[in-house]
């Protein structure tokens, strides 16, 4: 774990797009969470032709071109994000991971599924207002595909670039909430995909990250 510190305006941004970049040029896997929109220039020089790393810049905008389907999200991810950052009370946990059994059991696992499912269950008022919330907090961040959307997988998009890639999360434009969901989903999922030895080690660079 390596932080850049210092005074506003003293380079540290530059410092770590210079290391992101040359990370790259090594054949590395670089994920960057740019929350100013900052490293989209990147693939150009300051004389306008394509930098060296152009053809292995992909930039990923959350509720845009970066959305995924709940079986790829998967139950430990999804849960991290209603622990996390939804701050979901325990007890609705529970019910929340009993209807995301049952509709996997049933090969139904879509947005949709889930909102009737919630709807439907039986369980106390509490609980069920409690998982409605988060069910439309996850839908108005727009992270997760509803039918016939495309979705994304980390594992493909690295596939696509096998000598090196900078993976940019853009950030600037999206609601707080979506941020912290983006942030949390990802962040768990690479962590699982890693952990499961689906994509090679990477490096996370999280641009402001206090």
């Amino acid at each position: 774990l390596n932080i850049i510190t210092g005074k506003k305006e003293s380079g540290k941004s530059h410092l770590a797009k210079m290391l992101s970049s040359s990370l790259v040029e090594l054949g590395c896997f670089v994920f960057v969470f740019d929350i100013n929109d900052e490293y989209a220039s990147l693939d150009t020089k300051k004389n306008g032709e394509q930098s060296s790393i152009s053809s292995r810049m992909v930039r990923l905008v959350p509720g845009e071109s970066m959305k995924f389907d709940l079986e790829y999200v998967g139950l430990r991810s999804m849960t991290s994000i209603l622990q996390h950052t939804l701050d979901l009370p325990g007890a609705s946990l529970r019910e929340f991971i009993r209807i995301w059994e049952h509709l996997s059991k049933e090969d139904q696992l879509t947005m949709e599924e889930l909102g009737q499912a919630i709807s439907m269950w039986r369980a106390n008022d509490f609980v069920k207002d409690a998982l409605f919330a988060r069910y439309h907090t996850l839908l108005l961040s727009r992270l997760f595909a509803k039918g016939g959307e495309r979705s994304i997988r980390f594992e493909d998009v690295i596939a696509k670039s096998p000598k090196g890639a900078l993976i940019v999360i853009s950030l600037a434009h999206i609601p707080p909430h979506a941020r912290r969901i983006a942030v949390e989903l990802m962040l768990s999922k690479l962590v699982d995909l890693l952990e499961h030895r689906k994509i090679p080690p990477i490096f996370l660079f999280a641009e402001e990250a206090h």
